[in-house]
């Protein structure tokens, strides 16, 4: 496993480069809502396990979010996640260390929603 280089930051405690708590690198998955990804709704912590396979399965099929995140690789990402909680960003910057590195595998189906029975 590739360990991420840069980190994530509070919006509004420090400087960041690049702001993830909105637009297309913002986490789609909220707790306790629908998820658009598996339609379970989840707990705080749960979200960032599906977030992932979100994140996985868009870096793996679409071009352009592939480039936004491997652009991300050590850059401070802005995120207004409660400080010292789990946070996207951390999910981003790992798949951006993993792209830079060479290092991303596509996840096949069954690795991105398990609970679907084939």
């Amino acid at each position: 496993m590739t360990a991420p280089k840069g980190r994530v930051v509070h919006t509004k405690q420090e400087p960041f480069d690049v702001d993830i708590g909105r637009g297309v690198l913002s986490n789609p998955i909220q707790a306790n809502r629908p998820c658009p990804v598996c339609s379970r709704s989840h707990r705080r912590n749960e979200t960032i396990a599906c977030f992932e396979r979100y994140a996985r399965s868009r870096v793996a099929t679409d071009p352009q979010y592939r480039q936004q995140v491997r652009e991300l690789h050590q850059r401070t990402l802005g995120c207004p996640c409660a400080l010292g909680a789990r946070c996207h960003g951390e999910v981003l910057l790992l798949l951006a260390s993993e792209l830079a590195a060479g290092s991303f595998v596509p996840p096949n189906p069954i690795q991105l929603f398990p609970t679907i029975r084939h």
